[in-house]
């Protein structure tokens, strides 16, 4: 295995540990902020996912603000709103049957991982997105809120209800098939 990558470690450490600039590469440094910082503009400006964070009492403090335009929505309406008001977990969605796990989550202060909600209270636009989080303390282990991001699936989403309600209803009928009446038949 170490033949296979001809010794990459050594070229990119130097004898102390520490990161170098052999080969022409400028690494960018934790302790660079600057660079650290334009990196994160990046990242949000390019809209493959967003970042967010909230206060200890759960309201929004901060989100890319290429999140306020994909939703729609001006960043001071959702600036200080608690999160849990503006995202539900789908209650149609074939994995979960309420809204208890996203607000469980946010209540026992859990990490959160890749949980699909969606937008609350826009019937006519459906929106989903996948959430990550993870709750922030200080030294003293205070809760300060959290920190996370969050990426648009709607599209993805809306082909998985339908690939759900393809496996339970028949295409031509649009019947409930056998599989969807036994299902409702064991509830």
């Amino acid at each position: 295995m170490s033949s296979l990558f001809g010794g990459l470690g050594s070229k990119l450490l130097d004898s102390t540990g520490r990161a170098s600039t052999s080969g022409g590469a400028d690494l960018i440094r934790v302790t660079d902020t600057k660079r650290r910082l334009e990196l994160l503009d990046d990242f949000e400006q390019a809209a493959i996912g967003w970042l967010w964070a909230t206060d200890a009492e759960g309201r929004l403090i901060y989100i890319s603000e290429s999140a306020g335009d994909r939703l729609n929505v001006p960043l001071d309406q959702l600036l200080g709103r608690p999160l849990a008001a503006l995202f539900e977990t789908d209650p149609d969605a074939p994995d979960a049957q309420s809204d208890r796990p996203f607000k469980f989550k946010l209540n026992i202060k859990a990490k959160i991982n890749a949980l699909t909600v969606r937008l609350v209270g826009d019937a006519g636009r459906q929106m989903w997105w996948s959430l990550s989080g993870q709750p922030k303390f200080d030294k003293t282990e205070n809760f300060m809120g959290y920190r996370g991001s969050a990426k648009d699936i709607t599209s993805e989403y809306v082909r998985k209800l339908e690939d759900t309600r393809f496996a339970e209803f028949d295409s031509l009928t649009g019947l409930a098939n056998r599989h969807r009446m036994e299902k409702r038949l064991e509830t």
